[in-house]
């Protein structure tokens, strides 16, 4: 779906999750103006709640209408369009479908989420950093910020070292977030990756798509093992490319 002028103008980076739906009642850490730690996915959670009110807008719905047809209470609806409180994936659910997004919100909500993920202060424990499993990124490409035509098609590659004393077998480099959709950049969901012992190195290359909208975009992978586990605590491979308008 193609949204209209002032809709696609207004939707630009945003911030990601919390839970907010009929029930929920609101405390200082769903409110993103909260005197908190900087979520550095403050401006996607913006960007998301804009396209929310613009999409309700397009439809010539008001905010009592959408409230009654979908639960929600009005002010929660208007909060979560103001981005004054994070929208619970059920809600951003109901506005892609309800309003025929194709996906974008959805894709807009995982990216903001996992944005959050990455950077928030989090101390990794003893059970998710082991000692003796590292990694170390010898080389990557493209180089951060490319600059793309929409649709592209193009590799994105790493040189991996295993730093630690544990061989690697078993694992994957798995996709983080969405994977596909109209505004992220669209790859398989995971590689798997050969066989590697300590201090030998890795070339894993990916296939990627840029998406057809104009904007920066970025993609996160993360190492698990064959258990589905994460591996070295929240180190993410990431590739950020900038689609030309």
């Amino acid at each position: 779906m193609l949204l209209p002028p002032d809709a696609r103008e207004s939707c630009g980076p945003v911030d990601p999750e919390t839970q907010l739906d009929a029930e929920t009642e609101l405390d200082a850490e769903t409110h993103l103006d909260a005197p908190v730690r900087l979520d550095p996915a403050a401006g996607l959670w913006r960007e998301l709640g804009e396209c929310m009110r613009q999409l309700r807008r397009a439809a010539v719905l008001s905010l009592r209408q959408v409230e009654s047809g979908s639960g929600w209470r009005r002010s929660a609806l208007s909060q979560a369009e103001n981005a004054k409180a994070r929208p619970s994936r059920r809600l951003v659910d109901y506005y892609d479908d309800a309003f025929g997004a194709d996906g974008l919100l959805v894709s807009m909500y995982s990216e903001a989420r996992v944005v959050r993920h990455r950077w928030r202060d989090k101390a990794p424990t003893a059970a998710s950093a082991p000692a003796d499993d590292a990694m170390t990124v010898l080389e990557a490409s493209p180089p951060t910020c490319l600059r793309v035509a929409p649709g592209a098609t193009l590799d994105a590659e790493w040189t991996i070292k295993n730093a630690g004393a544990r061989p690697w077998h078993g694992r994957l480099l798995r996709r983080v977030g969405a994977y596909a959709g109209p505004r992220v950049i669209t790859s398989a969901p995971r590689l798997v990756v050969p066989p590697v012992e300590p201090g030998d190195s890795v070339e894993i290359s990916c296939r990627i798509e840029a998406p057809q909208v104009g904007g920066a975009v970025i993609a996160y992978w993360q190492f698990v093992d064959e258990r589905g586990a994460a591996c070295f605590a929240d180190q993410f491979l990431a590739t950020l490319l900038t689609v030309q308008e």
